[in-house]
């Protein structure tokens, strides 16, 4: 069953919007360009160095020792070292994906109806199809690994010596707020074998597909959704942040991360004369919720 966005601070804000109290905002033309923009931060999030790995057998024949090995591979995903200084394990991203539900509505003026302007695919709780920035910050490139022998062992009864090895190519540095990261499987440090890998426990949301890793945008619309209002129209938007939280590990901090809107009317900044909350706390059932009308 899919649950609502909703609330009290929801019909509070609602309340004075259609009633036209006065919320202290700032005349407007007649007609406006509104923009609606998510984002999450945290204080510091977790950076890692990882390359692609690939558990490759190579088939050694005896009896030819000049021909190539016959060779096998496997995709492993994700191979994660830790950077070699306290310094470059962390960083302060500009963004921090969250999934999110979010609805956005507009009252036109003299109505006592709302207009639901995003599709109801982003207010189900179960598609979290919603997604705040990533963390933006360029790769750092540092190329191919040594690999790891695994084993090499000879069979006399086979006639065949076997080599069992992981490469590890296209290195690159990056955080656990780069989509990068979050979209590939990885070898977790507590895998049976890790290979060695110090991939971090835990994942975005626990989620294990890449699906689960959409570009960033507010209700199918980026950067941001954007609505026109007329004089006297109100904007109503309402938003929760995925329940299930990413692990501390990813964030590299004590503090879940913040969950905030802000709204840009003709490119003016307005969230601070909006009825209602525009940013969520640490708590994984705050939600945010206010109401905006064009004067």
């Amino acid at each position: 069953m899919r649950r609502r966005l909703g609330g009290a601070l929801f019909a509070i804000a609602l309340l004075a919007a259609v009633c036209g109290c006065d919320t202290n905002q700032p005349a407007q033309g007649s007609a406006a360009n509104a923009q609606v923009y998510f984002s999450g931060n945290v204080a510091s999030v977790a950076v890692y160095d990882v390359w692609d790995a690939k558990l490759v057998t190579l088939t050694y024949y005896l009896s030819t020792p000049t021909a190539p090995p016959s060779a096998a591979s496997l995709s492993l995903g994700l191979w994660c070292d830790v950077p070699a200084t306290v310094a470059e394990q962390s960083r302060i991203p500009a963004g921090y994906p969250f999934r999110y539900q979010v609805t956005i509505e507009k009252i036109p003026a003299g109505s006592p109806t709302p207009i639901l302007l995003s599709d109801a695919l982003y207010e189900d709780e179960r598609a979290l199809a919603s997604v705040t920035e990533y963390d933006a910050t360029p790769l750092v490139p540092l190329g191919d690994h040594n690999g790891i022998l695994v084993s090499d062992t000879v069979s006399t009864t086979l006639g065949t010596r076997t080599v069992v090895l992981v490469e590890l190519t296209n290195g690159r540095r990056v955080s656990t707020a780069s989509r990068e990261f979050l979209i590939y499987p990885k070898i977790a440090q507590t895998a049976v074998p890790s290979y060695g890998s110090k991939c971090p426990i835990g994942g975005f949301g626990n989620a294990s597909s890449a699906n689960a890793f959409p570009p960033a945008a507010v209700a199918g619309s980026s950067p941001s959704f954007g609505v026109e209002l007329a004089t006297g129209d109100t904007i109503v938007v309402r938003a929760k942040k995925d329940e299930t939280p990413m692990t501390w590990v990813l964030y590299n901090s004590q503090n879940p991360p913040a969950f905030s809107s802000t709204l840009v009317v003709d490119g003016r900044d307005v969230s601070g004369t909006v009825l209602g909350r525009t940013a969520s706390g640490a708590g994984t059932d705050e939600a945010i919720a206010y109401s905006y009308t064009q004067r």
